[in-house]
């Protein structure tokens, strides 16, 4: 979120001297990442959370494994790197990743929550 806000006040901050800015929405991605996550080591009880946890990270490393390719990415910034006049974001990603962006923006943020719950399984 932090990004976002910085490029989008860099877009209309540079104008006046021909600098562009751009945000990329990267979506999940197929790389060894996901292979090698590290995580903290586990309380010694089992809790409520641990079994959240343990089903969206199920879900987050079959989302990844289906990603895009990383030079789908790199492809997309030599694009952007060639283009004369840049748009504010960019999205690559499958379907749903794109559409979450989309919709983020239109939906009341309670409706948009759901949403997510339900796509997580919360």
């Amino acid at each position: 979120f932090a990004l976002e806000g910085l490029v989008e006040a860099l877009r209309m901050e540079m104008i006046p001297f021909g600098i562009q800015a751009a945000l990329i929405n990267p979506g999940d991605l197929n790389t060894p990442m996901t292979d090698k996550r590290i995580y903290a080591r586990k309380a010694q009880l089992e809790s409520d959370y641990q079994k959240s946890f343990n089903s969206i990270v199920k879900i987050i490393t079959t989302n990844e494994r289906q990603g895009k390719a990383p030079l789908e990415v790199a492809k997309l910034i030599y694009k952007i790197i060639l283009a004369r006049k840049l748009k504010v974001r960019y999205l690559i990603g499958n379907r749903s990743e794109k559409m979450g962006v989309w919709i983020k923006g239109i939906l009341p943020d309670g409706l948009f929550e759901r949403i997510m719950r339900g796509f997580y399984k919360l």
